[in-house]
């Protein structure tokens, strides 16, 4: 059912590259799940309309309303809200894998010493050093 230049699914959750009619990967899911996750903060959705063709515009033309999201959802949260719904599917974050990670803040520059140290026991953990730098 699917092909090049067919367009399905739910208008207000397609990526752009979607609405477009244009081949896509898994990086469109990645921004319905952020659709999905704006509008569980939000309590709207990010791309609205009266019809089809006006949300698959929006999508494809508008920004959602960042104002509109409540002023204490966390910075890391807005971070991977922002990286699922980048227009530009190569700006996109690639997996959703990488999503759940970055919302757990595996990726805050500031990992706690217990935490740190907590990984480096796990079994399989290993250190190596890196080509270049000192040891």
């Amino acid at each position: 059912m699917t092909g090049a230049g067919v367009i399905l699914g739910t208008a207000a959750y397609m990526a752009p590259e979607q609405a477009r009619g244009k081949a896509v990967d898994k990086r469109a899911d990645i921004w319905a799940f952020g659709c999905v996750l704006y509008e569980m903060l939000a309590g709207a959705r990010p791309f609205d309309g009266d019809d089809v063709t006006v949300v698959m515009a929006s999508v494809i033309k508008s920004d959602p309303e960042w104002h509109a999201l409540p002023a204490d959802v966390p910075a890391r949260v807005l971070t991977v809200l922002r990286g699922c719904l980048q227009k530009d599917p190569k700006q996109r974050i690639r997996d959703i894998g990488d999503a759940r990670l970055a919302l757990e803040g595996r990726f805050a520059a500031g990992i706690d010493a217990a935490s740190a140290d907590r990984a480096s026991r796990a079994p399989g953990f290993r250190t190596q050093a890196v080509p270049g730098s000192p040891v």
